[in-house]
C-alpha cells in the first residue's frame, strides 16, 4: 500500500482494516513504532474471536486492548508480552525494539522505557492495522506506523512508514 492511500485510511471504525506484507529480510534487530488514539468507549473485554479489540498485528506482535486504559503487546511465538497503561484519549506513541544479539526486547511509551524483557523473536512479514487476531476489530485512529530493521548493510533501514 502506498503512503498516500494509507494516510487516507488511518481512521478505523471497528469494521475496517488494512493489510500488507513487508519484504522478508533476516534482521538481527528491528524497531516497530505505532502512534494511536483510542476512540472506543464501550468495549467488551471477554475472550472470543471478536473480542477484545486489537488495533494491530505487526510482524507477529499483537496489540490488544485489556481495559479502558491498558493495552497488552503480545507475541504468539514467545507466548510473552508486556502490559502498557496510558491515557487512551490522548495520542500515544509505542515502540517495540528487539535485538537478537542481546536477546532483549524493549517497550517504550511516548519515548519512555517502560519494560525490558529477556527474549527475541524474528519479525514476520505480515501486518494488519485496525484489526488483530481473527475478527478483533478496533475503533480509533492510527496516526503513524514505522518499522525499521538492521539489514546488516546499515544501522536502521526504513522498512515501512504509513
Amino acid at each position: 500500500m502506498d503512503q498516500q492511500n494509507a494516510k487516507k485510511m488511518n481512521k478505523f471504525d471497528g469494521k475496517s482494516s488494512i493489510e500488507g506484507r513487508l519484504q522478508q529480510i533476516p534482521l538481527s534487530k528491528y524497531k516497530i513504532e505505532i502512534s494511536i488514539v483510542d476512540k472506543d468507549d464501550s468495549v467488551d473485554f471477554s475472550q472470543s474471536d471478536s473480542t477484545p479489540p486489537m488495533p494491530a498485528n505487526i510482524g507477529g506482535w499483537a496489540i490488544l486492548k485489556k481495559s479502558e486504559d491498558k493495552y497488552f503487546f503480545y507475541n504468539s511465538d514467545l507466548q510473552e508480552g508486556s502490559n502498557i497503561t496510558f491515557d487512551p484519549s490522548e495520542e500515544n506513541y509505542f515502540t517495540i525494539e528487539a535485538n537478537e544479539k542481546e536477546n532483549r526486547t524493549k517497550f517504550y511509551l511516548n519515548d519512555e522505557l517502560i519494560a525490558v524483557k529477556r527474549y527475541y523473536t524474528r519479525l514476520k512479514a505480515h501486518y494488519r492495522l485496525g484489526v488483530g487476531y481473527r475478527q478483533r476489530y478496533w475503533k480509533g485512529k492510527i496516526k503513524r506506523v514505522s518499522i525499521y530493521g538492521d539489514t546488516r548493510t546499515s544501522s536502521w533501514d526504513n522498512l515501512l512508514v504509513l
